[in-house]
């Protein structure tokens, strides 16, 4: 390591030839009450470790401690003094040892003045180490080396694997090409914690010893359980629920609870399948925040639409750009002045993404009779928190126009809800403004206005708290040209506004479904079927799987020929289902996979 002397070591020299000025006049003990220096960590080799040295400052005269394979010289000092640090060679005759880690500890007459060098050396972690079973390593203390012999793969994520012994589960984040379920892998690595569930995060080494078959035990159904699923070990589950925002939402008694894919791979993504009900098995993985549980998933299946979805949105992709603007959480917070960073004035990138996204802005001032376009001179007044919008401030309105929605078919109804919130002023009155959504097309449900609805607020304008209210309108007749609008129901926030001045307003989760609920004119599933009882039949009779396996020859059996499966033929018939025969001679050439 080089010696140097730069603009922090510096300032650290100056302190402590300020603790020296004070030292000298208030007493004449020669030991320091401040000791400082500008490394805090050391590393080393195992074998022929080289000497590095590290500079301390002091304003009066220092001791160190150290242990016995670390070599200090000099033991002491005072004022500005370089020391060097060597350590032993941490080997024997078969090789390198354990790597080992200690404290050097500068010490001057009081706890406070210890400046502290963390020293630690190199070595083989696993020498010496006793092979541990998946349920000792669960066991181990973060940080703890260990050598897995055998562990069977039970889920394959797309950064690594859930492994076994058949008692406990841990996830390992490492991967090996063609690794499949079943596989049994051996595994050096350190242990670790996520979400409070083991976890091995360092790999050092990760092999594929041989394939095999998986075993699994009875599933939790974490469906059931999930109110009050403690979420203590990485369990196998099953789950099933609506897709929302990229999550899987189970409802209970009002309350949603979320099930949140941890590293889903490509085939596990639920990116596309938005308001589909799904059924997963795989492994839970902790708590990630309140009513939100991890899960590894392990298989998938795409039980079809619960809920047709036009256009939604929670904004939550805005959070880099809140966080890199230090945006605030004005209306979760109650806090009327968190920092609300202007988009066009200090964020382009975010300007670049929301347009992209298909959202225009508009606005209004005193005196205007109409709303300007986005690009119509300034001020720009829109505005990020913690994850969403926020429109006007004193003086000027502002509006957004909802992306185009092509996913429409031909004079639909559809329902349109999003939550908002007023503003209110530094003296805690509510910003006097009605909202209003507002389309070019259609006419909605229980306006006598033909083009827009208007929304109030249930704050009350004497109630000083912020708290966000939900929207809800029907827009009968709208089609893929519908362009839908929200802003205040003016232009001029001196309108609705002469006293305080202000129409300002926040918004966040949008989303537009049929008005129906979407599935039938009832909004409720006529018919649904996924032949998941006929595994039973399936399994006995050795039927195979063409499609997922892309194998045209995979077994099929005809039901009317096989005897084994004469009970299908009742239990179809049973169930209100009948065959129509275009072959020849009456032949009946049904067949299941």
């Amino acid at each position: 390591m080089k010696k140097f002397l730069n603009s922090i070591t510096t300032l650290i020299l100056a302190g402590a030839a300020l603790f020296a000025t004070a030292a000298c006049t208030e007493t004449e003990d020669n030991i320091a009450k401040a000791v400082l220096g500008a490394e805090s960590i050391l590393t080393f080799d195992a074998a022929s470790p080289q000497a590095q040295i590290v500079t301390v400052y002091s304003d009066a005269e220092w001791h160190v401690t150290a242990p016995d394979w670390i070599t200090v010289d000099p033991t002491t000092g005072s004022g500005v003094t370089d020391v060097t640090v060597l350590v032993s060679n941490n080997t024997d005759a078969q090789g390198e040892l354990a790597p080992r880690e200690d404290k050097l500890i500068f010490s001057g007459n009081t706890k406070a003045s210890e400046y502290v060098i963390v020293v630690r050396q190199k070595g083989d972690a696993y020498r010496g180490v006793t092979p541990s079973s998946v349920s000792q390593i669960a066991a181990l203390a973060d940080g703890t080396s260990f050598v897995c012999e055998s562990a069977t793969v039970v889920a394959v994520t797309a950064a690594g694997c859930v492994v076994t012994d058949g008692t406990a589960n841990i996830y390992v984040k490492a991967l090996e090409e063609g690794l499949a379920v079943g596989d049994v892998v051996s595994i050096k690595g350190y242990k670790t914690t996520a979400n409070q569930m083991p976890t091995v995060a360092q790999v050092d080494s990760f092999q594929k010893a041989s394939s095999g078959e998986a075993t699994y035990p009875e599933p939790i159904n974490l469906t059931e359980v999930i109110a009050s699923y403690p979420a203590t070990a990485i369990e196998y589950a099953k789950v099933s629920g609506e897709v929302a925002s990229g999550n899987i939402v189970i409802t209970i008694e009002e309350q949603e609870y979320v099930v949140k894919l941890v590293d889903p791979t490509a085939e596990q993504s639920l990116a596309d399948i938005e308001g589909h009900i799904v059924e997963l098995t795989g492994y839970t993985y902790g708590s990630l925040g309140a009513g939100i549980t991890g899960f590894l998933a392990a298989t998938l299946k795409d039980k079809g639409v619960a809920t047709v979805v036009y256009f939604s949105d929670d904004f939550e992709w805005i959070e880099p750009y809140a966080v890199a603007s230090g945006a605030g959480d004005s209306v979760g917070s109650n806090d009327a002045s968190a920092t609300s960073p202007n988009v066009y004035s200090s964020i382009p990138q975010f300007v670049e993404d929301f347009n992209a996204r298909g959202y225009d802005y508009y606005w209004g001032t005193q005196g205007s009779t109409a709303w300007r376009a986005s690009n119509d001179a300034n001020p720009k007044v829109l505005y990020i928190n913690k994850n969403y919008l926020k429109f006007g401030k004193t003086s000027y309105n502002a509006g957004i126009t909802l992306p185009a929605l092509s996913a429409i078919p031909a004079a639909t109804d559809i329902k349109i809800e999003f939550d908002y919130c007023f503003q209110i002023t530094g003296a805690a009155v509510l910003d006097g403004m009605t909202l209003v959504v507002a389309s070019n097309v259609g006419e909605f449900e229980g306006s006598s206005d033909v083009i827009s609805e208007e929304l109030a607020t249930d704050q009350p304008a004497t109630d000083s708290k912020l708290y966000w209210t939900h929207g809800s309108v029907i827009l009968k007749g709208a089609t893929a040209e519908t362009v839908l609008k929200i802003h205040p129901a003016f232009p001029d926030p001196y309108a609705s506004a002469t006293t305080t001045k202000c129409n300002r307003w926040f918004l966040d989760n949008i989303k537009i479904t049929p008005a129906d609920g979407g599935g039938s004119s009832s909004g409720k599933v006529v018919f649904r079927e996924d032949f998941e009882w006929m595994e039973e039949a399936s399994v006995a009779a050795g039927a195979g799987d063409s499609v997922a396996n892309n194998d045209p020859s995979a077994t099929a059996p005809n039901i009317y020929s096989t005897a084994a499966l004469e009970p299908l033929q009742k239990a179809l018939a049973a169930k209100g289902y009948d065959f129509i025969n275009s072959g020849k001679n009456g032949e009946k050439w049904v067949s299941i996979t």
